[in-house]
């Protein structure tokens, strides 16, 4: 065989194919782990644009620089993850901020 394993960057997806699979099938086997990783592309982008609105709100409000996230390249599962904390603390930030506005307006 021409190929022992094919390895997709950070293990997205893996495939190992049988020793005794034709190159058609070893063909469709490909064909479907990279649809698969397009969707999987799709869905980060559209999770991302959306996370980062949310962010870009948040900042503006309190004032503070935006998460980074390069764009023209799919972000990492790791860098989705810190923009969803990053979003947490802001909110919590927002939450606090707006008490205590509201306690100096009753003084």
């Amino acid at each position: 065989m021409l190929f022992n394993h094919v390895r997709v960057y950070k293990c997205v997806c893996v495939f190992q194919p049988e020793s005794d699979l034709t190159i058609i099938q070893f063909e469709k086997h490909l064909r479907v782990c990279v649809e698969t990783m397009g969707k999987e592309k799709l869905e980060k982008l559209r999770r991302t644009k959306s996370r980062m609105k949310v962010d870009q709100r948040l900042c503006d409000v309190l004032n503070v620089i935006p998460y980074y996230i390069p764009t023209g390249c799919v972000p990492t599962g790791h860098q989705l993850d810190e923009l969803e904390q990053h979003i947490r603390e802001l909110e919590s930030e927002q939450v606090q901020y707006w008490s205590w506005m509201s306690s100096q307006l009753t003084c």
